[in-house]
């Protein structure tokens, strides 16, 4: 482990001496050697679609970088042809994938669905849910192989019932779930001015009773670094109480501006002082057992990671609900338009905006080409909306800030107990995959 860590911080050098040669050989063979990767080989035709079924939403969260869920449009729920159009046009990719292209690996039709807060339209979601079931199965008889469907929701948790935790369980659904900690009350209010905070623990449970997957994420302000400590007690008391950690999925995230909102309007220095803080606290929390970004990490690192950091604009794209198509949640804005879902000619990669995403890779992207975990960094690290929004632009890298924590988030899962989590990962490639 120390010949490692030496060699990656010598910056990899071609030669080593002798006694590292077996070290060598491994690192050669696991390309760490290889030249500058080139993005054609790593864009194939899969794209998965978030759908913003309403931009509507049913709580006033101060710091929404969706302004209140309409990103500062007029308020509607998704019309069903959008809901159609949109699966036919992933099912055209994954035919072409597939039959044009000569794929061999495995491709799903996935949907994302958002807002707005989406259980306010979820007669929408079942009907996504049950059109796209429909047209992964027709696609797996044509192809003769199994193309399964990959449902997830991003939701704050206030407008679950039993039958929907239960729809959701069938249905084999990811659920993102906002809780923001002990002031979650004041930051996720209903119009009244009524917390959420027990509506969303209440489908907590629920969820987790059912066996549904949930990854818990929390937005910190600046002035949350400085006690994070106690939100992270909080959450151990308040929350995951009665879990075992490792059935615990939570991921953490820097408040960030929008579309809607002035640029730079609540953008509030993160001190790089209280980031190391931070990170201490998100390490004790692993080292305790739960997940904070290896469920992530697990998934890139089966697929042999990723080209594109964030793959808004080419892996994925969102809908609006008129059909307009945008790279993803965070860039919904008429400057950033791909067209439209309806238009039968409709090619997103054929797209300015597409194309200048594409350019946002880890060959292009400074310090990311010269990182070691760059094909490996999960995307919470690295928000291109965010980047280009708070930031300034969409090749800007915060790197005292999510970056720094990502980073030391990666190096102690993998390299901390002699690569222990890595060498379980190669032996039980699910075993990351965690949540329940």
């Amino acid at each position: 482990m120390r010949a490692v860590q030496e060699f990656l911080a010598a910056g990899r050098p071609s030669q080593w001496p002798g006694a590292f040669a077996g070290l060598i050989d491994s690192l050669r063979r696991h390309h760490f050697f290889d030249g500058e990767p080139e993005p054609g080989p790593n864009l194939n035709r899969h794209v998965s679609a978030i759908l913003l079924v309403s931009y509507h939403c049913n709580l006033t969260c101060a710091g929404c970088f969706a302004s209140g869920g309409s990103y500062g449009m007029e308020r509607s729920h998704m019309r069903l042809e959008v809901i159609d159009a949109t699966i036919a046009y992933l099912v055209r990719q994954l035919r072409a994938l597939y039959i044009g292209d000569g794929y061999q690996g495995e491709a799903n039709l996935g949907l994302h669905f958002f807002g707005g807060e989406p259980f306010v339209a979820f007669d929408r979601i079942r009907y996504g849910v049950q059109r796209a079931s429909h047209a992964a199965a027709q696609l797996s008889q044509e192809l003769r192989r199994h193309v399964p469907t990959d449902f997830f929701v991003t939701t704050n948790g206030t407008l679950m019932t039993r039958d929907r935790v239960e729809f959701l369980r069938q249905n084999n659904f990811t659920v993102m779930l906002s809780i923001d900690g002990p002031d979650h009350d004041s930051r996720r209010p209903y119009a009244s001015g009524k917390g959420s905070l027990t509506k969303v623990l209440e489908a907590y449970r629920a969820l987790r009773a059912a066996g549904v997957k949930i990854r818990i994420n929390t937005v910190l302000l600046p002035e949350d670094l400085g006690r994070a400590r106690a939100v992270a007690e909080w959450f151990k008391t308040n929350v995951y109480r009665d879990a075992s950690p490792h059935t615990v999925w939570h991921t953490f995230s820097f408040q960030r501006e929008g579309p809607a909102l002035t640029v730079g309007s609540q953008t509030k220095a993160y001190a790089p002082t209280l980031v190391a803080q931070f990170i201490e606290v998100l390490l004790e929390l692993r080292r305790l057992g739960y997940q904070v970004f290896e469920p992530d990490l697990a998934a890139k690192a089966q697929m042999g990671g990723t080209f594109y950091k964030c793959s808004s604009g080419v892996k994925r794209i969102a809908i609006g609900p008129d059909g307009k198509v945008y790279p993803c949640q965070g860039f919904i804005h008429e400057s950033k338009a791909l067209g439209s879902i309806l238009d039968p000619q409709f090619d997103h990669r054929a797209t300015p905006v597409s194309r200048e995403m594409r350019e946002r890779n880890i060959a292009t992207l400074h310090p990311c080409r010269d990182c070691v975990f760059s094909a490996l960094c999960p995307h919470q690290v690295d928000c291109a909306a965010r980047a280009h929004y708070t930031l300034g632009g969409i090749t800007h890298i915060e790197v005292d800030g999510m970056c720094r924590v990502g980073y030391e988030l990666m190096y102690d899962t993998i390299f901390t107990n002699n690569c222990t989590w890595l060498s379980n990962l190669m032996h039980n490639p699910r075993m990351g995959i965690k949540g329940r």
